[in-house]
C-alpha cells in the first residue's frame, strides 16, 4: 500500500511516530517468526521422538547367545522358527521378516537350555543332512555358529538332538 505524501515541511512529530510504528512492526513481524520457527522445531522434535520410540516388530541384533529353532521347506518352501535369547526373551519369526514376543523364560530355565546347547555341541558338532522338510536348531554365541539341520531320510538324526527339539517346542506353547 503506497501513501501519498506531501513535504510542505519537516514534521519531527510524524516521522518519529512513523519510524516507531515501522520498528514496532518488524519487531512483532520478526518476534512472530522466531515463535513459528520455534514451534515447527518443536513439533519436529516431538514427532520425531515418538517416531523413534515406536515398535517396528523388529528385534535389535545382539552380540550375545541365542538360539534358533523350526523346521520348513516341502511344497511352500515355507518356515516356521523360534528364537530364544540369552535374556529369556523368546521370539516368534513371521513371514514377512519381523518378529512377534511370545513369552520370556525365567533366568535359571534359560541357562538350562543354553547349557543343553552346550553338551549338544560337544557331543554332535555337526549334523547338516536338510531334506525336502527340513528340521534346524542354530546357536549363535559370540560370532560363532553351530547349526543343526536334518530331514533327509537317509541319514537317522540322534536321539539327543531330536529329544531336544521336541523340549524346544514344548517350551515355546
Amino acid at each position: 500500500m503506497v501513501k501519498n505524501f506531501q513535504f510542505t515541511g519537516f514534521d519531527a512529530n510524524l516521522s518519529a511516530n512513523w519510524l516507531f510504528s515501522t520498528y514496532l512492526n518488524r519487531i512483532s513481524i520478526t518476534n512472530l517468526n522466531f515463535f513459528m520457527i520455534t514451534r515447527i522445531l518443536l513439533s519436529f522434535f516431538i514427532v520425531t521422538l515418538f517416531a523413534s520410540c515406536s515398535s517396528t516388530g523388529k528385534v535389535a541384533e545382539a552380540k550375545s547367545e541365542k538360539l534358533i529353532f523350526g523346521s520348513g521347506g516341502g511344497f511352500t518352501g515355507m518356515y516356521k522358527s523360534f528364537e530364544i535369547h540369552q535374556d529369556g526373551r523368546v521370539f516368534n519369526s513371521l513371514p514377512d521378516n519381523s518378529q512377534s514376543r511370545v513369552k520370556k523364560l525365567s533366568k535359571k530355565h534359560t541357562r538350562e537350555i543354553f547349557m543343553q546347547v552346550d553338551k549338544l555341541k560337544l557331543n554332535h558338532p555337526s549334523f547338516n543332512h536338510p531334506g525336502n522338510m527340513t528340521w534346524f536348531i542354530k546357536y549363535y554365541f559370540a560370532g560363532d555358529s553351530t547349526e543343526f539341520k536334518w530331514g533327509e531320510s537317509q541319514f537317522s538324526v540322534p536321539n539327543e538332538i531330536k529329544d531336544f527339539y521336541t523340549q524346544l517346542n514344548t517350551i515355546v506353547k
